[in-house]
């Protein structure tokens, strides 16, 4: 018989699922290095340059972030840049 878990756990393993998991994991990790320097993602988007929404997508994997994304965000949350790539290539 399948319960709702069953059915949850499958949909976790297709692709899409892979990818919502992968996404959540970068959402998380991004969230707690900007909570140690900021207190919004406003300011950190301000910070960068950038919009509310530019960041907000980025953060939970809605667009790929480019190089120069990658260094802005290394730059305003002041750790390596290969910090910031490992939270997109778990």
């Amino acid at each position: 018989m399948l319960t709702k878990r069953k059915v949850y756990d499958i949909l976790m393993m297709s692709p899409k699922g892979l990818q919502q998991r992968r996404d959540k994991m970068v959402n998380e990790q991004l969230r707690r290095e900007i909570k140690k320097k900021f207190k919004t993602d406003m300011e950190m988007a301000e910070k960068m340059g950038w919009t509310k929404q530019k960041l907000s997508k980025t953060i939970l994997g809605q667009r790929c972030p480019k190089v120069s994304d990658i260094n802005a965000m290394s730059n305003a949350l002041e750790i390596p840049v290969e910090t910031v790539i490992s939270f997109f290539i778990q």
